[in-house]
């Protein structure tokens, strides 16, 4: 189903059956979305999307995956407990994403934000880049954070301050660590 403007969907919930939801560019849908099938994706091609209304699931926990080489903004804090996949573009988390199994981001695809997110793990290819672009923003991670060989963690840096993880449960590098710098550049990052 494609949205066009932020009146797209009317008024109250909408449950999805194994059902595409295709974001315009700039709209943002203050509907709630209930997932209700093995497979929903929500697509945005290119630009930014925000979905405000709260994502929850029925009948047990149902998987969520965002395709697309745009951006989706989540904002609310969601209440659906399956695993989340980013498949392509970036989902930027501001709001919650916790309650969610697993979020895993795949080749080609980011996580970002300010928000909070569950158990992660960052496939090769992938890439996680806490907070929003600013140093010193943050995203908290509510469990384990994982990265596999060749996956990248992005930060913004300036002298005196970093953009960063918070991390409750374990972190995980797999694979080499490489810190690419231009010239007289001043890196001090607390130890994981």
């Amino acid at each position: 189903m494609r949205l066009e403007n932020n009146a797209a969907l009317g008024t109250g919930a909408v449950m999805t059956t194994g059902s595409v939801l295709d974001y315009a560019n700039g709209i943002t849908i203050a509907n709630p979305i209930q997932i209700d099938s093995s497979h929903t994706q929500l697509q945005v091609l290119a630009g930014t999307a925000t979905q405000e209304g709260v994502v929850s699931e029925l009948n047990g926990p149902r998987p969520l995956e965002k395709i697309g080489g745009g951006r989706l903004v989540l904002t609310s804090l969601n209440t659906y407990s399956g695993p989340t996949t980013v498949t392509g573009g970036a989902l930027d988390v501001v709001g919650s994403i916790a309650s969610s199994s697993l979020v895993t981001v795949n080749t080609g695809a980011a996580l970002t934000g300010t928000g909070l997110v569950g158990n992660t793990m960052i496939a090769s290819g992938g890439t996680f880049a806490p907070g929003n672009g600013t140093p010193g923003s943050s995203i908290t991670v509510s469990g384990n954070l994982a990265f596999q060989s060749g996956a990248a963690y992005l930060v913004q840096v300036r002298p005196a301050v970093a953009a960063f993880t918070n991390v409750s449960g374990s972190a995980t590098l797999d694979g080499r660590y490489s810190q690419p710098m231009a010239a007289a550049t001043t890196l001090n990052a607390p130890p994981l």
